[in-house]
């Protein structure tokens, strides 16, 4: 499986193929899935449509590369690169009284997205530019670390982050 450079946008290419996976899978309760790290929303800027919404920023801290094959001087083999992935999930109850709903609702969501990691093909629809998602390295493949809930003026907001890391294989240029 190999990826064409798209310009150098490798990066921009993970960030969308992810948060491109996580709304094609329609997680209830998600207002906004965003291809970027961007700053904090206030709670009074969702669409609030549910008593319970998130939302969710893909963000790829770290990157490594290593040689994908050695086959000599005539092919020296593609590259893989390792991204190091992160959903960082804001979720807030919209009712400061139902504590309990919203950490079910904000569990319900995070088990959601794991699933939708965890998908058939773990290659994020695209089998052409994505090695595998989750997959490696094979200890602590998917992890999620939770924060403590805060009232924020009348509601329940938690912040999460789930980390795994995405493969993409290069092919030598010619």
């Amino acid at each position: 499986m190999s990826s064409p450079n798209p310009g150098g946008s490798h990066r921009k290419l993970m960030r969308n193929a992810v948060a491109d996976w996580i709304r094609a899978h329609n997680v209830e309760g998600i207002a906004q899935v965003f291809a970027s790290h961007r700053p904090e929303y206030s709670p009074d800027e969702w669409p609030q449509q549910r008593p319970w919404e998130a939302l969710v920023r893909v963000v790829l801290p770290t990157e490594s590369e290593d040689r994908a094959a050695f086959t000599g001087a005539l092919d020296a083999g593609g590259k893989d690169i390792h991204y190091s992935a992160e959903l960082h999930i804001t979720h807030a109850g919209f009712n400061a009284d139902d504590w309990e709903g919203a950490e079910d609702d904000y569990d319900r969501l995070v088990d959601a997205l794991k699933d939708s990691l965890r998908g058939r093909g773990r290659d994020l629809g695209r089998p052409l530019t994505v090695f595998q998602v989750g997959e490696w390295p094979q200890e602590n493949n998917i992890v999620a670390a939770h924060d403590e809930p805060e009232d924020n003026g009348g509601r329940v907001v938690r912040h999460g982050v789930i980390s795994f890391t995405i493969t993409q294989y290069l092919q030598p240029s010619t």
